[in-house]
Formats: structure tokens, C-alpha cells, sequence
């Protein structure tokens, strides 16, 4: 069984030994039109892999897909050279390049290469957008593209293995192939390189996505918003209602003033009743009038023993009316 291969390194008669396949074919010219897509005025792709046998294969694979834009784009391969010296290519290309890395393994002076090793020190250093192969490196640089599905792979071949560890023919089952993967892309890398979201290819996935600021506290901005409108309507409230106080503190005055003027002139006194407390409010001239002194307290039933006894029962009895 061969697994997470891509189908060009498939030989012709290999389904012919009583094997099967879980595979996915490379899309490498669709590389090229993501690349492209994303940034038209591209004039330079530096691709970059290593000089084991089968980064040698890949190679010779991406010459000859991208040959047909050959006429558009300009091609660097850094495959001669050492990983250090592709690191300082790469960190001084000229404008409207991109860089396409897929895997790095061996360099030219024969160093082995941990998994990612590379592409970690490569996105550091470009002063260009790198772009990636496979979809297990997304988030380690790579701004995205129609990325091979490598983990995907490996848990289907997986499942394909112990298929035939329990028994089952190779021969007997069919061969999978995966199909094309949507567009992935990292939002992080996009807003780095200045490429908008509407270059993208239609239902890209776009991952690593920051939330905002409103995506993250908008329930607390809501809160607060809420809170201070609620507090500035209570404020305005208040000062509302103190307003309001104050002028019909205003006029009352006005009112007493010019009641009092009305009663001097007319040389009449004036009292007010107030019934809860039973307590009567004079003018001065009515304080004169009853014989009370100036600041003395009151109360209703002193009022009516100051009245004459013939006017007495009439004035108590018009007032009791006026209340009922």
C-alpha cells in the first residue's frame, strides 16, 4: 500500500501487485495561479527545495508544470545552493516576487534538515509572501493556497492499513483519491503582505483570524454603553427635575411677592393653613392685624379664637366647606 504519495510518483503498474493507493494529486500549475491571483503584478517566484532524490524529482516535476507561464513570470531555483545562502537570496529579492517553498530535506552542501526547519528560518528572513505545499504548515509561515492535505492523508491511510492487517486483499480495495482541498489561507500572513481578502479564490477558509476588539468584548462594550446611557438619562432626569424645582420655586416667590405687594397696598393681611401640620403662615400685616408677634407658631383654632364671635361660626364654617 502506498500512502500520503502524490500520484505522479505513482508508478504505471503499481496497482497491478496487489496494492492500493491513498493518494492526492499535486496541483502544481494551480500554485502558480494562486500565487498570481493573489498578487498579479508578480514578476518573480523563487522556488525553493533541497537536492535530496526526491526533492530532485520535485524539481523536475515544477519545471516542467510551470513551463506554460514561463512567459509571464520569471523562475528562480535555489536547489544549488546551501540553506544559508538561500536564506540570504531570499531576504533580499527584488520587488513583486514570491516565494514558493514545498519541502526542504538535504541542501547543497549535503546537510540534513529537521521537518520545517527551514521554512521557519525562510519566513524570518524573506522580504517577500512565502507559499506553501502542505496543509500541516499552515501557521508557520506559508500565507496559504490549495494546500496538499498531508494529516488527512495519513489518518486515511491509516484506516486503509489496519483494513489490511485484519485481513482484507490490498488488491480488493479501490484506490482513494482525495479530492482537490479548498483554498486555505492565513489571515496573519495576509494582513502582513497587504493582500486583500477579495483576491482570495471563491470559498477560501480563511484560519488565524484576530478577533477584534468588538469580537472580543462586545458584550461588556454593549454593557457599558447601556450603563452610561442609563446614567446619563438619570442624570439628565435629575437635572430636569431640579430645573423644574427651581422654577416653580421661582414663581411661587413671585407669586408670595406679589401677593404681599397686592396685601400692602391693600392694607389687608394674608394666612396660609397648612392642614397636615396645623400650622398657620401669616404676612406681617396679618400677624399685626390678629395680634401675633413675628416667628410665634400658629395653629388653626388660635386663628378662629382671634376672629369676632359674630363673624366666628361663618368664617370656620366656609373654611371647613372649602376643604370638603
Amino acid at each position: 500500500m502506498a500512502v500520503a504519495v502524490a500520484s505522479q510518483m505513482v508508478p504505471p503498474d503499481f496497482l497491478q501487485t496487489n496494492a492500493t493507493l491513498v493518494t492526492q494529486k499535486a496541483d502544481l500549475p494551480g500554485i502558480v495561479e494562486d500565487i498570481l491571483r493573489l498578487q498579479p503584478q508578480t514578476t518573480n517566484i523563487v522556488v525553493v527545495l533541497g537536492t535530496s532524490a526526491l526533492e530532485k524529482f520535485w524539481v523536475e516535476e515544477c519545471r516542467r508544470e510551470f513551463q506554460p507561464f514561463t512567459n509571464r513570470v520569471k523562475f528562480t531555483w535555489l536547489n544549488d545552493l546551501s540553506s544559508d545562502q538561500i536564506l540570504q537570496r531570499c531576504a533580499t529579492l527584488p520587488p513583486r516576487s514570491f516565494v514558493f517553498h514545498a519541502f526542504f530535506i538535504v541542501d547543497a552542501d549535503g546537510i540534513h534538515y529537521e521537518h520545517d526547519e527551514v521554512l521557519r528560518r525562510l519566513h524570518e528572513v524573506a522580504n517577500a509572501p512565502v507559499f506553501g505545499y502542505f496543509a500541516s504548515e499552515l501557521g508557520l509561515g506559508p500565507i496559504g493556497g490549495r494546500l496538499f492535505r498531508d494529516t488527512e492523508l495519513g489518518t486515511q491511510g491509516a484506516r486503509t492499513a489496519i483494513r489490511i492487517l485484519r485481513g482484507e486483499q490490498a488488491g480488493r480495495i479501490p484506490v482513494q483519491t482525495m479530492e482537490a482541498p479548498r483554498p486555505i489561507y492565513d489571515w496573519r500572513e495576509l494582513r502582513r503582505w497587504g493582500i486583500d481578502e477579495s483576491r482570495l479564490p471563491p470559498g477560501s477558509v480563511i484560519q488565524y483570524r484576530q478577533p477584534t476588539l468588538w469580537g472580543l468584548y462586545r458584550w461588556h462594550i454593549v454593557g457599558a454603553v447601556l450603563f452610561c446611557l442609563l446614567q446619563t438619562a438619570l442624570i439628565i432626569g435629575l437635572v430636569t427635575n431640579a430645573l423644574a424645582r427651581k422654577r416653580a420655586d421661582q414663581v411661587l416667590r413671585e407669586s408670595e411677592e406679589r401677593m404681599t405687594l397686592a396685601a400692602e397696598a391693600a392694607q389687608f393681611g394674608v394666612w396660609v393653613w397648612s392642614i397636615a401640620r396645623n400650622r398657620v403662615w401669616g404676612s406681617e400685616r396679618w400677624r399685626s392685624l390678629f395680634g401675633f408677634v413675628p416667628g410665634q407658631d400658629v395653629s388653626f383654632e388660635e386663628v378662629i379664637q382671634r376672629i369676632h364671635p359674630d363673624d366666628r361660626e361663618t368664617v370656620e364654617r366656609e373654611v371647613r366647606r372649602a376643604l370638603a
